[in-house]
């Protein structure tokens, strides 16, 4: 992790005690109040607090303590941290020891009041907790087999004529050329829970997010390259001019010659969208269409209108880098994401009118995830075995 604070060393040592009180639930109201405005200070402390109140982090780092002289590796990593012929102070600059030293000193408090759970018993109701989507895919080839991708998948899974297809863990890609004239069309489908990078016959890279799906051939003929998407991916379009690239939705095409997007195609979410991160492309609906610009985002509504706004292309993108990435959204958006990833049903209990924002790894269990939501005192949320319930 690269996080990107400063912090005295007294500073520091405060922010410890705050998340361990948080941990310990023995902070004040005062005090709770001081954690959530160091925490609403940037994005990377809000990361940092996800992570320093993981449990499982907790319970790792509260092991290893045990064998530590924890005095005396706390005072070795602060003398590094801020020597001794510097001032009290110092300021610390971007720095792996800060965070190190914030969480010495949580684990560090937490023992010394040999507290035994890590988290409060009443923070997120749960009966169990839900662990984090993986790569995974199904291919399906022109015949109509069947092949599950992942974890056992290495080298080359299958042939369309002369074009051959290769898989590993986490990419399928296509080989070779095709000289039939018939078309052989393959669907890449990633379920709930999952994610997979597929490298098409022309080189175009395509990131395929969970509950999506991507029809495509073996190989582009004639020309134009076009593929049909449902779902969400990121392309990254190898460039040729001669022949225009297309990606067809349910309600729009995309037109590009080399350039790489997001598209959001699902049929739960109120939207299309298409963010653009490069290139050029050209975007048409209902006889209509628009130019986009670098950083720009088309919608499309249940009309078929088009609307252009400015794009928070990090937000937009933050799944292709396994990360979630929020920005004043609702917490039906923000379920609707959770829900495709973690491979849960969503049920609510009332109307919660509040926009939240939050960055977070991928790779948490969901526990971590609604933990940081609920520190906004906005929303509670209920962990069943394959669902969560959301209230106030």
């Amino acid at each position: 992790m690269n996080y990107q604070f400063q912090e005295t060393e007294e500073r520091a040592q405060r922010i410890a005690y705050l998340i361990a009180g948080f941990i310990n639930r023995t902070l004040t109201t005062r005090e709770h109040d001081e954690l959530d405005l160091w925490v609403e200070e940037s994005d990377d402390n809000v990361e940092l607090f996800a992570q320093l109140t993981d449990e499982r982090n907790i319970n790792e780092a509260m092991a290893f303590m045990k064998s530590l002289d924890k005095d005396k590796a706390y005072k070795k990593v602060r003398s590094e941290i801020f020597p001794q012929h510097k001032s009290r102070r110092w300021l610390l600059p971007v720095s792996v020891a800060a965070i190190f030293l914030i969480a010495v000193g949580i684990v560090w408090l937490i023992r010394s009041k040999a507290v035994e759970s890590t988290l409060p018993s009443d923070d997120i109701a749960s009966t169990t907790d839900i662990q984090p989507g993986s790569a995974k895919a199904i291919l399906q080839l022109a015949s109509g087999r069947s092949i599950e991708l992942g974890k056992q998948s290495n080298g080359t899974i299958a042939k369309e004529g002369s074009v051959a297809i290769n898989a590993s863990e986490q990419t399928l890609t296509y080989a070779g050329t095709e000289q039939s004239t018939t078309t052989a069309f393959n669907v890449l489908s990633v379920p709930k829970g999952g994610k997979y990078k597929l490298v098409l016959s022309d080189g175009t890279q395509v990131w395929i997010n969970a509950a999506s799906s991507i029809k495509y051939p073996a190989v582009f003929k004639d020309g134009e390259r076009k593929v049909m998407v449902e779902g969400e991916a990121f392309f990254d379009v190898a460039k040729d001019e001669k022949k225009p690239f297309i990606v067809q939705v349910n309600k729009a095409t995309i037109q590009v010659l080399g350039t790489s997007f997001n598209v959001t195609n699902y049929g739960d979410e109120p939207t299309q969208t298409t963010v653009l991160v490069s290139g050029k492309i050209k975007v048409l609906a209902a006889n209509k269409q628009q130019e986009l610009s670098l950083g720009q985002q088309a919608t499309i509504g249940t009309t078929g209108d088009i609307s252009v706004t400015d794009a928070n292309v990090q937000a937009a993108t933050a799944w292709k880098e396994d990360k979630f990435v929020f920005k004043e959204q609702s917490i039906e958006n923000i379920m609707r994401q959770l829900a495709r990833w973690y491979d849960v049903k969503v049920v609510y209990k009332g109307n919660i009118n509040y926009h939240f924002s939050a960055k977070i790894s991928r790779d948490q269990p969901i526990s971590t995830i609604l933990r940081l939501l609920e520190e906004t005192k906005h929303v509670h949320f209920t962990i069943h075995s394959d669902w969560v319930e959301v209230g106030q």
